[in-house]
């Protein structure tokens, strides 16, 4: 790529990008995945975009180490896949045919920080899915939405969000020792699943609606 732009469509796509200085920009809709080549190194450009569809990222080192910015209308989907990013993966919007701004199939892990730039949902699509977010989510001051149908993992905590509304149909499991931090409402009406875990609000209210509940920690 050099110092220049891809930009991509619609498709299923094995192969190496390189261009340390380059970006990849997704500006249809559609779905585009990504797979890697298995014998060339990791995909090295600078900075994706999804602007609308969904990218969906199969293996560790197709979306390189740079900054992965998901714009309102596009979705990043982690299928069967460990996710790591050096820079932050920027969250806008409800994504994709509303399915989130970060989405997750079958065992889907990100292990690195999230940043959101504006009101952003993320989930895990089927019953059956798993999206495990190991790092700090950094709220911004903006609202986090948790949708879909699987259970979504809040390893690494939330904080600075203004926020949090999970659906109904969906699964929090916010693991050990964790906090959850807003300026305003958390509301919970799903299943949500955590022990010695934090939940605080600075200037609204805590509402749990499910009795399904697993819960161990402390309410503030």
């Amino acid at each position: 790529l050099g110092g220049g732009t891809l930009t991509v469509g619609n498709g299923d796509f094995r192969g190496h990008i390189a261009g340390s200085t380059g970006q990849l920009s997704k500006a249809t809709s559609g779905e585009l995945i990504l797979r890697h080549s298995g014998t060339l190194g990791a995909n090295t450009f600078w900075k994706t975009t999804i602007q609308k569809g969904t990218l969906t990222a199969t293996d560790p080192p197709v979306l390189g180490q740079g900054v992965v910015r998901v714009e309102s209308g596009g979705t990043l989907n982690i299928d069967n896949a460990i996710l790591s990013l050096a820079a932050d993966l920027e969250l806008s919007g409800t994504g994709d045919r509303d399915l989130g701004a970060l989405t997750g199939t079958r065992q889907a892990v990100y292990t690195g920080r999230i940043k959101l730039l504006d009101d952003a949902s993320v989930g895990a699509t089927g019953v059956n899915d798993r999206l495990d977010l190991k790092g700090a989510i950094n709220g911004a001051g903006k609202a986090l939405t948790i949708d879909g149908s699987g259970t979504v993992v809040l390893a690494g905590g939330l904080s600075n969000a203004r926020s949090i509304e999970q659906r109904a149909t969906s699964t929090i499991d916010m693991g050990s020792d964790q906090t959850v931090e807003t300026m305003s409402d958390q509301v919970y009406k799903g299943l949500v699943k955590g022990t010695n875990v934090h939940l605080t609000s600075s200037g609204g209210s805590i509402k749990a609606t499910s009795g399904r509940n697993d819960f161990q920690g402390r309410v503030t």
